[in-house]
């Protein structure tokens, strides 16, 4: 995968926080770890974001409203992301497959999440 890529993880679990770029490191990407929505926002003024990876259930906002809120922006109106969660919810079941958002439920393998990442970051199976 391109270098270039940057990732954006975003989980308020510290144990994720860390386990999730450590599985991801081998795409090549640039990961850049947020602790919140709030700190997402503005990690994503000063980055260019290709990808988010966040948690769905978080204090500030949940992981949907944090997808909405990054493609407000015309830098990131495109911005793919996979969107986890241990939990059920409602949102779940009403995303469509042309949002380019992938979720996934925990437990999940970390080479599905990698596998997800390869599509939403190359769609057209681009080296």
């Amino acid at each position: 995968m391109d270098a270039q890529k940057t990732i954006l993880v975003v989980d308020d679990n510290a144990a994720m926080r860390h386990l999730i770029p450590f599985a991801i490191a081998e795409t090549g990407c640039k990961i850049v770890i947020a602790r919140n929505g709030a700190e997402a926002l503005l990690i994503a003024t000063a980055e260019t974001v290709h990808l988010l990876i966040t948690d769905l259930f978080m204090g500030d906002m949940d992981g949907y409203d944090l997808v909405e809120a990054l493609r407000r922006s015309t830098a990131n109106a495109n911005l793919p992301a996979i969107v986890f969660t241990g939990y059920t919810h409602p949102d779940l079941d009403s995303v469509q497959p042309d949002t380019k958002i992938i979720q996934m439920t925990k437990p999940f393998s970390f080479s599905e999440m990698k596998r997800s990442i390869g599509l939403l970051l190359n769609p057209q199976g681009e080296a």
